[in-house]
């Protein structure tokens, strides 16, 4: 996670397949305390198999 301009951005690389990276991101969804869309973490997929 990297801290830029008082916002956290969060990068996952790595060999997960569409659909794990897909339920990676449900998982942050569900456990991240936002109550608005801008609330939520600025997250990088790179969803390239």
């Amino acid at each position: 996670m990297k801290k830029c301009n008082g916002e956290l951005t969060v990068g996952v690389i790595g060999g997960m397949g569409p659909y794990v990276t897909l339920a990676f991101f449900q998982c942050v969804l569900k456990h991240t305390p936002a109550k608005k869309d801008w609330e939520h973490l600025h997250i990088i997929i790179d969803n390239n198999p």
